[in-house]
């Protein structure tokens, strides 16, 4: 999938944008205006000050944007913003997503346009009320490795406000001197300084989004914000990755198990003692705030979400098993010439590249090869010396097109339903199907599963369009099944094999329990997410 993000508020998109790379989908992060905080992005939009010549600089970029599946919007549409509703008008098909943030839509400015959304989301829960359609989406992180303990003589809490009224700066400033007596207050660096016996505040406005990080890592403490929504922000959850305690006023109805301390509970003036004084206290704060971020902020997770969310916008109603018969029995004839394109026969090579590695671990003599369409892998195998190879399809039309682009291919040629081969059992070392099951619907995969596992005598190898999160998902002549359990359900093991080709594909390797108890003594495969 082609994903275009459009701004980088809050560093989100690109945090989205380098998950979605990291599970196989192309991600692009266009930047429209500038950012005073120096998010990173891919692709600067120029030009593009005003209304007119913000629409301009868009419509200019159409058929750039034409070419993604996705376009995720950040920051709502304004009603100045007529590029949005035009583009999804011309481009029907195309998912348009738009992502809430927080004073766009508390102030309305951004809720406008709203049909044009293929799909919504919002960045803290509190914008619910605002947006009915829309899905909370928790503010995306990868929680790494901590940093070291800073080892500060004296603790120093840190507070990066962007607007210090929203933030309840002078609040906070206030609240530090009751807990901690009379400071001095000084510059140091970008910062201004409030030092107390016990602690310090470092107030920290307008810095780039790099600094704050160093300064964070640096710190005992992160102070977020007096927030009148419940709300906490991207600073408090990057803070929580590092394990540091979090003071804010998250809701506790909106964040279930949040460790954040409520910066307007009764008893904060002894809490913000005890956090400034014990160190162990701090630590347990911190441990509690990187489990925390981990189970609602994680990068990945969150960007399953996100993914399973444009597949259900870009979804198509599902063929019924007869019409997907008549589907590839039509598209049969036209097939090779669509995948033997210049633009995608590169990625094609790769695949095969890949999977050819993967089958050259097992030392096998015989496969058949189940729905082996124009003969694409089959002819890379049937002329390996000592190789037995048979192909089977449903396709005449892809049959005859092997035929005559590999002659020698005709004598082990066979028409075939997947669910009734015409093999014997146990006749073949290995059973492979590629992008077969992925076009199986959910009422005969077990047949077809079963029927796989009757031919093979040691190995089943399949390759198909495979995403854990989408177990489940169906779309046109194309369905995600849970293959770990399928196979599980006959006896199997199932090692899965990610395609650095595809991204989106795996590889799964199932050996029948003899083929097992043979490889004991050094087994072939070694599934580990990726290909060998």
């Amino acid at each position: 999938m082609r994903i275009a993000h459009i701004n980088n508020i809050a560093n989100v998109a690109w945090r989205l944008a380098e998950a979605q790379r990291r599970l196989g989908h192309e991600a692009v992060v266009f930047s429209v205006r500038d950012n005073p905080f120096q998010f990173p992005f891919d692709v600067r939009v120029e030009n593009a000050e005003g209304p007119l010549f913000w629409n301009a600089a868009m419509l200019r970029r159409t058929k750039l944007f034409a070419s993604f599946d996705v376009v995720h919007v950040h920051g709502g549409i304004w009603v100045s913003q007529v590029f949005y509703p035009l583009f999804r008008r011309v481009f029907p098909t195309k998912v348009l997503a738009v992502h809430y943030h927080g004073s766009e839509t508390r102030t309305g400015k951004g809720l406008h346009h709203q049909r044009a959304a293929s799909v919504e989301f919002h960045s803290t829960p509190d914008l619910g009320k605002w947006l009915p359609r829309s899905m909370w989406i928790p503010n995306p992180i990868d929680v790494g490795d901590p940093p070291p303990p800073p080892g500060n003589p004296r603790t120093i809490f840190v507070h990066f406000p962007s607007v210090r009224e929203r933030k309840g700066t002078d609040r906070i400033i206030a609240l530090f001197g009751e807990a901690f007596g009379s400071m001095e207050t000084d510059r140091l660096g970008t910062f201004l300084r409030h030092r107390a016996d016990d602690a310090e505040l470092w107030i920290g406005e307008g810095m780039a989004h790099e600094d704050v990080l160093r300064t964070m890592r640096q710190a005992d403490v992160l102070i977020d914000q007096f927030s009148p929504f419940g709300s906490y922000g991207v600073a408090a959850i990057e803070a929580m990755a590092y394990g540091k305690p979090v003071l804010g006023t998250a809701n506790p109805e909106y964040y279930v198990n949040c460790p954040i301390v409520r910066l307007d509970a009764p008893d904060i003036v002894a809490r913000m003692q005890r956090v400034a004084r014990h160190e162990r206290f701090r630590r347990e704060l911190g441990q509690a705030s990187r489990i925390y971020v981990a189970t609602v902020h994680d990068s990945l997770a969150v960007t399953r979400r996100v993914l399973r969310a444009y597949y259900e916008a870009l979804k198509r109603p599902a063929l019924s098993t007869g019409e997907a018969r008549a589907f590839w029995r039509r598209r049969g004839h036209s097939y090779a010439a669509e995948i033997t394109r210049p633009e995608v026969r590169q990625r094609y090579q790769a695949q095969e590249h890949e999977l050819l590695t993967i089958l050259d671990r097992l030392r096998v003599r015989s496969v058949s090869e189940i729905g082996c369409g124009y003969g694409r892998i089959g002819r890379l195998l049937a002329g390996r010396d000592g190789m037995r190879w048979t192909g089977l399809d449903l396709s005449e039309g892809q049959l005859g097109e092997a035929r005559r682009q590999e002659r020698s291919l005709a004598p082990r040629l066979v028409q075939a339903s997947a669910d009734r081969l015409p093999l014997t059992d146990a006749s073949a070392d290995l059973v492979l199907a590629v992008e077969l099951l992925m076009h199986i619907p959910p009422d005969r995969i077990a047949a077809v599963a079963q029927e796989l596992w009757r031919v093979s005598r040691r190995y089943i190898v399949h390759l198909d369009w495979y995403e854990d999160y989408l177990a489940g998902f169906e779309t046109g002549w194309c369905w995600v099944h849970d293959y770990a359990s399928i196979w599980r359900s006959l006896g199997g093991t199932a090692k899965e094999f990610r395609l650095a080709s595809t991204g989106i594909q795996s590889v799964f390797v199932v050996e029948k329990p003899s083929a097992q108890s043979t490889s004991r003594r050094g087994s072939p495969v070694d599934g580990r997410g990726a290909t060998p």
